[in-house]
């Protein structure tokens, strides 16, 4: 570490003292780096070049340019990393971020960048557009959510959750302008590779007790991002294939989200001396699988909660040997929803079912920050807080129904994180991004019930119609344009040929 008293500036030791602090307890660690773009990018840059001459893997780079690729997304899931490097000055996504910061490994690092916190609050953000209606052009939405983050950040600091830099009149030196000697100076250990935790190894032991025990029980894994529960199932799809499991089938809400399996199988097949790319194993979409007549010794849903239950009922109808796992709190789908309606269905149809919560995290340690800090941002973890006398709630048991200020609402951060929590209850696809939407829609209007002190329901309710371009109306009849939002009259016009459904006002819940 000699190295660290003149070739490198002091932000960029810091970022140095903070990685080492990451590898020696298996954790991550999120800096903010707030400032103009080209300051924060160059320091950013010094860092991933001092990383690169201690680890063979590369940075994740997260909007160095923009936009991004459309199926951004689908590459990042899978993936691992020993460095994000995230700019939000050309957006922040909060889907992509809660992808990315889950592809960080233990002893990694988290740098977001974002704008001087005062310009952020009145920045237009590009990734307003996704969530803007027409005629409302992206500029005009409202910055709640931005100053919700805002918050975040700033209470992390205080709980030691994650680091804020701030730009300086100091400027940023770069390792290659010291030659390849600086670099090396101060060059950490490897990353530790943490073994397979007694949790996931009793999850791949139940998928085969499953695959090779009686028939029509099947097993239910539940799990946080990390615990490695695509890697057991992976494992043990490899190991009952080589038993003579000949046909061991894979699906989920798409290919993207069973990288890891896959990966996870094919290292455990080269381990037993076969060729990697030989692994019999196959992905079948989910409408396929309950459309058309497969065979399989055993069905591996992976992230369950983001499929539909009647179509995990029919799958479950037709295999009698399935394992159906899903994380809890994450970016692929509401664990909520899937413990409430499928779980109800499951225990009537095979009351002998297992079940296993992998709770030990495999690729960070215990107490993670970064963990802790995301899922404050991006409300991850949400559920609502519903006593059991009200899980059968009579209408007369309601005695305040109001109209909420979303300023006030993203002020508000119990009573958001419970309104959010009902949507993650109630819808299987919820995403991070539809907490942005729920703050700064333009056409949104948020009503909620409560009982006895207790918010017990929330209708999102959205304006539409006021079409009042015949131009517009034309295009939409034909087919040509689909302007964002605006769903009931686009659906009568185009689908039905009526025009005279474009002027009307609509309220969509």
């Amino acid at each position: 570490m000699n190295g660290l008293t003149d070739p490198v500036d002091e932000h960029t030791k810091q970022l140095i003292t903070l990685r080492q602090e990451a590898i020696e307890s298996h954790q991550r660690r999120m800096i903010v780096i707030a400032g103009d773009l080209n300051w924060s990018l160059k320091l950013a840059e010094n860092f991933a070049l001092y990383l690169a001459d201690s680890t063979t893997d590369s940075p994740l780079w997260i909007a160095k340019e923009w936009p991004e690729p459309p199926n951004r997304l689908q590459q990042i899931i899978g993936s691992e990393s020993p460095l994000l490097i995230f700019n939000a000055h050309h957006g922040f996504d909060p889907n992509l971020f809660g992808a990315a910061t889950g592809a960080v490994i233990g002893g990694g690092l988290v740098l977001l960048l974002v704008p001087d916190f005062a310009k952020w609050r009145i920045k237009s953000d590009p990734v307003s557009s996704r969530i803007t209606v027409y005629p409302h052009p992206p500029e005009s939405i409202s910055n709640r959510y931005i100053e919700r983050l805002i918050r975040c950040i700033n209470d992390g600091v205080k709980e030691s959750l994650v680091t804020l830099l701030r730009q300086t009149d100091q400027p940023v030196e770069t390792l290659s302008d010291k030659g390849p000697q600086s670099a090396k100076a101060v060059t950490g250990p490897k990353i530790f590779e943490p073994e397979s935790s007694a949790d996931q190894q009793k999850a791949i032991d139940a998928i085969i007790h499953t695959a090779t025990g009686h028939r029509h029980r099947p097993l239910v894994i539940t799990a946080d991002r990390g615990r490695g529960k695509s890697a057991a199932m992976g494992i043990a799809a490899a190991r009952l294939i080589q038993a003579g499991k000949s046909r061991v089938v894979v699906t989920a809400p798409g290919r993207s989200a069973v990288t890891s399996l896959f990966k996870h199988a094919k290292i455990e097949w080269q381990e037993m001396d076969h060729d990697p790319q030989s692994l019999p194993l196959e992905f079948v979409a989910p409408d396929r699988l309950i459309n058309q007549a497969i065979q399989a010794d055993l069905v591996l849903v992976d992230e369950a909660a983001a499929i539909p239950t009647p179509i995990l009922s029919k799958i479950l109808e037709r295999h009698s040997r399935v394992i159906f796992a899903t994380t809890t709190h994450g970016y692929e789908g509401s664990g909520q929803g899937f413990a409430l309606r499928f779980l109800q269905h499951l225990q009537a149809q095979c009351p002998d079912y297992g079940r296993i919560q992998l709770n030990s995290p495999i690729r960070w340690s215990t107490g993670d920050p970064v963990e802790k800090l995301v899922n404050q941002m991006l409300i991850l973890d949400a559920e609502p807080k519903l006593p059991e006398a009200l899980r059968t709630l009579s209408a007369h048991q309601i005695d305040r129904i109001e109209r909420l200020d979303r300023t006030q609402l993203a002020a508000n951060e119990p009573l958001l994180r419970q309104l959010f929590g009902l949507l993650v209850l109630a819808h299987y696809r919820t995403t991070p991004l539809d907490l942005r939407q729920l703050l700064d829609g333009p056409n949104l209007t948020i009503y909620t019930a409560t009982s006895k002190g207790t918010l017990v329901a929330t209708a999102l309710v959205a304006d539409e119609g006021e079409l009042n371009s015949e131009q517009l109306v034309d295009e939409i009849w034909l087919g040509n344009r689909r302007p964002q939002g605006h769903l009931l009259p686009q659906t009568l016009i185009a689908h039905l040929g009526i025009k005279e459904a474009a002027p009307l006002r609509y309220r969509r819940i």
